[in-house]
């Protein structure tokens, strides 16, 4: 979901309906205490941890996108995830921002063969 997020929300910015997604994201990263409960139980196992990183990913997304296309105030919604994720370490916040921006840097290929790197990418990423 997060990679058609992205292609989603890339486009509604370009065509100038991005700052009605900043309201969204703002409001998607307000509440985050539920995650950090799960986190809690989930960051010494690997697999869970996987899979409840891989749900982060639906914050970070639409800001990646904001911010590639350059809407206004999507960098403060950058600086408002990190607050709001500030439960991570600093290894983990910067790891999942580092994927989810990699993961969107293969636009070329072909929707399917990007959910199947990314999903690989996840799997046996070692920084996550």
């Amino acid at each position: 979901m997060a990679i058609k997020d992205y292609e989603v929300l890339k486009w509604l910015a370009t065509i100038g309906l991005g700052d009605n997604r900043v309201a969204l994201a703002e409001y998607m990263i307000e509440d985050t205490e539920q995650e950090r409960e799960v986190w809690e139980m989930v960051r010494g196992h690997a697999a869970p941890r996987k899979i409840v990183l891989a749900s982060f990913l639906k914050t970070v997304v639409p800001i990646e996108a904001l911010i590639s296309a350059g809407t206004e105030n999507a960098q403060v919604l950058l600086d408002k995830w990190g607050r709001a994720y500030s439960w991570l370490s600093e290894r983990e916040r910067l790891g999942l921002l580092q994927f989810g921006r990699s993961t969107f840097r293969t636009e070329r290929k072909t929707f399917q063969e990007r959910l199947e790197e990314t999903t690989l990418e996840l799997i046996t990423d070692r920084s996550l």
